[in-house]
């Protein structure tokens, strides 16, 4: 893969973790001059082996470059002259996907949740060896290949760290799934906080697509005043109402209908012939069919595409059972408003949640307890989210993962009739692990070895 464009140009990387990295690699052969930063000795060691150019950024030297990457998880108050000094460029890693020599076809996913599975099951459904995910997840710029004589199809799942800084990049679609409260200890305000996350409409053209569920006040409200910001057509949907100009979804007992008034379309999916539940999935189903619709898909090979689609790990993972217990894994709903979706998606539920609670702790979540038997609190915050709750329902406290799901499955053990034993922090999980990944796998660790004990002892 080559970059066009940038020959010329003199680009500063700050961030070597595995985007940054993986941006300087491709970048050493493909501009004027490049130089990098991390402020970990670690990674500097790792990026040298690579013949990296390291130097710390100065106000001077920053003058010099054309362009300034930051990698997403770095604030500009990092740079602490970059408000007094207009001459920096910053830009976004993804500003680079624009640079790629070769055709391609660029597909944009945000949302406050849901992304990373609606990108994995928009590359699933489109079938092609063409089809290339990167951004938050997929490949990275130093993995990625594109075909020199064919259409190239980038899904680009894209973060509000990553939106806020793009430039002049061009997403030929571009999906927002749904906005609430998070990140506002880097945005501050939810008026930031949705401004970059709409920046991925930004320099769409009229031929563009923009495809945008409105089932959240804060996208009813981008719904309004759309067409006087951006030049795109936009197709509104929902999991939640009917539509008269756009496409929406209604839940049966056992069938999905969809109606597509766009394209004048109507059909159902049997839910039976899933593998994902809940109506937070189903919107992510819905976003996924009309940029399916939108690139040429035929509906009937959307829907045995769908059907064989597996969902993330992580998200609502169902991970195995024992007796009348079933435990489901979604550590990577790390906010209250992805838990909303698997509380939604379950019944007699013992729900484990906690870690680094969001500036909001967990408020409003009495709202969504129907479901929910008992709660199992853990982690630095577990006290903080507890004063969300008003006691309406049975709560303890413990200081890990560990002590909540032993507690939990001793407890549930008692209990007659299908319990669903659900680990949905809704929590960021720096407090005890490096990411939501580890999280999840030290959970599911803890569920096998339980499952296995268990039937060791009772034979």
């Amino acid at each position: 893969m080559k970059f066009k464009s940038i020959k010329s140009k003199s680009i500063y990387v700050i961030g070597l973790g595995i985007s940054g990295l993986s941006l300087a690699r491709k970048l050493k052969n493909n501009c004027n001059k490049l130089v990098c930063w991390d402020d970990s000795i670690d990674v500097r060691k790792k990026a040298l082996k690579f013949n990296l150019n390291l130097k710390f950024p100065t106000n001077a030297e920053l003058n010099r470059f054309d362009y300034i990457v930051l990698s997403p998880g770095i604030s500009e108050s990092y740079l602490d002259s970059y408000k007094n000094n207009k001459k920096i460029n910053l830009i976004s890693d993804l500003e680079f996907f624009r640079f790629i020599d070769g055709k391609k076809l660029l597909v944009g996913i945000t949302g406050t949740n849901g992304k990373s599975t609606t990108t994995k099951m928009l590359e699933h459904t489109l079938e092609h060896s063409n089809v290339k995910i990167a951004g938050n997840i997929g490949l990275s710029f130093s993995e990625l290949k594109l075909n020199s004589t064919k259409q190239n199809f980038i899904i680009i799942e894209a973060s509000s760290y990553q939106l806020e800084r793009i430039d002049k990049i061009r997403f030929n679609i571009a999906c927002l799934l749904n906005i609430s409260p998070d990140h506002l200890e880097r945005h501050q305000t939810m008026e930031n906080y949705l401004d970059a996350k709409l920046k991925i409409f930004k320099n769409q053209k009229r031929n563009d697509h923009a495809i945008i569920c409105i089932d959240d006040n804060y996208c009813k409200k981008v719904r309004e005043t759309f067409k006087e910001k951006f030049l795109s057509k936009p197709i509104f949907f929902s999991v939640k109402q009917k539509i008269k100009n756009g496409v929406f979804l209604e839940e049966k007992k056992d069938v999905l209908k969809i109606t597509n008034n766009i394209h004048k379309e109507f059909f159902t999916i049997f839910k039976k012939n899933l593998n994902i539940f809940g109506k937070h999935n189903y919107q992510n189903l819905l976003a996924t069919y009309i940029m399916n619709k939108v690139l040429g898909t035929p509906t009937k090979k959307f829907i045995r595409n769908s059907q064989s689609f597996s969902g993330l790990e992580h998200r609502l993972e169902k991970i195995g059972s024992f007796k009348s217990l079933n435990f489901f894994n979604d550590s990577k709903s790390t906010n209250l408003e992805s838990s909303i979706g698997a509380l939604k998606s379950l019944k007699n539920i013992f729900w484990i949640a906690g870690g680094l609670s969001k500036s909001n702790g967990l408020k409003g979540v009495e709202n969504h307890l129907l479901n929910v038997r008992r709660v199992f609190l853990y982690g630095q915050d577990r006290y903080k989210i507890l004063k969300s709750f008003k006691k309406r329902v049975i709560i303890n406290e413990f200081l890990n993962l560990e002590v909540a799901f032993e507690k939990a499955f001793e407890l549930a053990s008692k209990k007659t009739g299908e319990i669903n034993i659900l680990f949905s922090p809704a929590c960021a999980s720096f407090d005890q692990f490096k990411n939501f990944e580890e999280r999840g796998k030290k959970f599911k660790l803890l569920v096998k070895k339980k499952i296995y004990s268990s039937k060791n002892n009772d034979s």
